[in-house]
């Protein structure tokens, strides 16, 4: 038996974590660290101040655990041919210093993603920036990289932005994405020497020559001066890069994204005016940080009006088409406060829609508000949009309070209601729904409807569901699409129908991901979970909670309250389970209608009128289920 429950814990614990360890952010800054010769010869010295210098002949491989390089510092390359510096930590690399190496080709590849920031400066004989995985460093011969496979290319998930000067005979960066905010910035040989490949979108920005005005609704005399997107006149990224081989990373030939630069508050609002037909195009690139706290004073208190939202009465038509990437950069102090009687505009977030061919990444919303009241039910609140029926990668909420008081509302961190695709966001702002009945409620998105999916993704805030018809979750509040390879570390509480660590309510599927954060149940009619509170016909595999589920709801489980009808497998309970004056109280689900298999609980189960370390109530099946008690640290 002992045996049986190793395998199981080993089991699950890999099936967990071979989901892929989630991407943040790396804040700090300093040189290369971890640093390890794997093939050649080479040296790498002890850093003299701001300053690391490596040595080497012939062609020398390094993994380091992160390669960053801070504005001061400077990492210098000498004596080798040909050097690849490969990341194996779970960062992205952030270049703001020097990298230098006279007649030396660096490689610097990073699945996690490469920043090059507008301090940035490399100088040196070939560069090659990448985003691939390479499994054997030990056989680098210093040869340049030939395209990938079609299954290779599937798995290159990190982009590539350059917002600093590359100087090298011959440039070659390869990603998901690729975002250059000059073109001019790309020093080589010859265009013929530059090398652009990526899976998705190659975007380069241009400054946009002709003006017009705006009115913001701040009653500032003949209104603000900004961009003409409609004409989108100047010289292109396309054209100052005409003959780059500009690729997908199988190496066929595609096109260069020119995006229109974006440079204040007003030029943002001003993408508003570039209709075509009943939809907002153009592609857009942020040329720096966004300070928004102006807003708050716009349209009596309404602030920014929603990207993609125009009133042809009687009905609202819009949407958006194009594409934004915010190229690393910062919307600070955003405020969005819809309040109209006539229910003309019932979603609130930076868009109002984003379209099937919408495409939103590398953009970061931090402080502000966003909310809605129309006077309806319904309506989808979330900070990069409202509705998103397109693609978003690598977007952040860092502390913006999003909520809504209509009935029946969708509330997100990132989006309100999503069928599109969502990888790489994360949540840290606070999210509710001020007391409205029946709102869904989640960090990541409030709605994710069949055919979204949501993946890479985490919340740190705070989730609150306080109608008494309410789901919340901390990462979707309704789910009837897909969620993999996230987690949540925030804290969610609910007074509503159902409530989970993930996801309030599941209908479809959750894979591969935990919860570490506090679940709290003050309703007494609420289902509560570490993962969900009710799984109703879903499919729940790969997933753990280490979070304390507190409730005084009807039924309380360690992963599951009740799993009606769906399936929950590999899966494992940590945390502290306790109903306080709940009915039912189980170690992995309260009530079981389903199938559950392979799960094991070892946290403690307290309070409820019945509680079981695995099941209280089950007419479903449950096999090769597992518990452990504790003294002190002995298992």
């Amino acid at each position: 038996m002992k045996k049986n429950k190793l395998l199981l814990h080993k089991q699950i614990l890999a099936a967990v974590l071979s989901g892929g360890i989630l991407l943040l952010p790396n804040w700090g800054y300093a040189l290369p660290q971890g640093g390890q010769v794997v093939a050649g010869t080479g040296s790498i010295g002890t850093p003299g101040g701001d300053q690391m210098n490596i040595t080497g002949s012939g062609n020398v491989a390094i993994d380091w655990n992160s390669f960053n390089v801070a504005q001061g510092e400077s990492v210098k390359f000498s004596g080798m041919q040909a050097v690849l510096n490969y990341v194996t930590g779970n960062t992205k690399s952030e270049i703001f210093g020097n990298i230098s190496g006279s007649g030396v080709h660096v490689f610097l590849v990073n699945p996690n993603g490469i920043l090059f920031g507008a301090t940035a400066s490399v100088n040196v004989g070939e560069l090659t920036a990448s985003t691939r995985t390479i499994d054997n460093r030990k056989s680098f011969d210093g040869t340049a990289f030939s395209t990938l496979s079609l299954e290779a290319a599937q798995k290159v998930r990190g982009d590539i932005i350059n917002l600093g000067e590359l100087t090298a005979d011959k440039i070659l960066l390869e990603g998901d994405n690729i975002s250059l905010l000059n073109a001019h910035m790309l020093k080589s040989s010859g265009n013929g020497n530059i090398t652009l490949r990526a899976d998705n979108k190659v975007t380069v920005g241009y400054e946009v020559t002709d003006k017009t005005t705006i009115n913001v609704g701040d009653d500032a005399p003949g209104g603000h001066t900004v961009s003409d997107y409609t004409t989108g006149t100047g010289t292109k990224g396309s054209t100052v890069l005409a003959g780059a081989a500009v690729q997908d990373l199988c190496g066929n030939s595609k096109n260069i994204t020119d995006a229109m630069l974006v440079h204040d508050i007003y030029e943002l609002q001003a993408i508003d005016k570039n209709i075509n037909g009943d939809y907002i195009q153009g592609d857009y690139m942020l040329a720096g940080d966004i300070d928004a706290d102006v807003t708050k004073r716009w349209n009596s208190g309404s602030g920014f009006n929603p990207i993609g939202n125009f009133t042809s009465m009687p009905f609202n038509i819009g949407g958006f088409n194009g594409s934004l990437d915010g190229a690393g950069f910062v919307i600070k102090d955003l405020h969005i406060n819809i309040n109209t009687a006539d229910g003309t505009q019932s979603n609130a977030g930076l868009f109002d829609v984003l379209n099937t061919n919408a495409f939103v990444h590398n953009l970061t919303l931090q402080d502000g508000s966003i909310t809605n009241y129309t006077n309806s039910s319904g309506g989808s609140v979330g900070s990069i949009a409202g509705e998103n029926l397109g693609s978003l990668k690598n977007v952040f909420n860092i502390e913006m309070e999003i909520s809504s008081q209509n009935d029946s509302a969708n509330i997100g961190g990132i989006v309100g209601y999503n069928k599109g695709t969502v990888t790489d966001a994360h949540n840290s702002g606070s999210v509710n729904d001020k007391t409205n009945t029946s709102a869904r409620i989640g960090g990541i998105a409030g709605y994710n409807d069949n055919g979204g999916v949501i993946s890479y993704s985490d919340n740190d805030g705070a989730v609150t569901g306080k109608g008494d018809y309410s789901a919340a979750g901390g990462i979707v509040g309704y789910n009837n699409g897909s969620i993999k390879n996230s987690f949540n570390n925030g804290n969610a509480t609910g007074y509503g129908d159902y409530l989970g660590g993930i996801v309030g309510e599941n209908i479809k599927d959750i894979f591969d991901s935990y919860n570490k954060g506090e679940i709290k149940g003050k309703g007494y009619d609420t289902v509560t979970g570490g993962i969900t509170g009710i799984n109703d016909s879903g499919n729940i595999n790969n997933v753990y909670n280490s979070g304390i589920v507190d409730s005084m709801g009807y039924n309380v489980g360690g992963i599951v309250g009740q799993n009606y009808s769906g399936t929950l497998s590999n899966a494992y309970n940590t945390g502290t389970i306790n109903g306080n004056g709940s009915e039912y109280v189980g170690g992995i689900a309260a009530i079981n209608d389903g199938e559950i298999k392979n799960v094991y609980n070892i946290g403690k189960v307290s309070g409820g009128d019945y509680r079981n370390v695995i099941v209280v109530e089950n007419s479903g099946a449950v096999s090769n289920a597992y518990y452990a008690v504790r003294s002190g640290d002995t298992i």
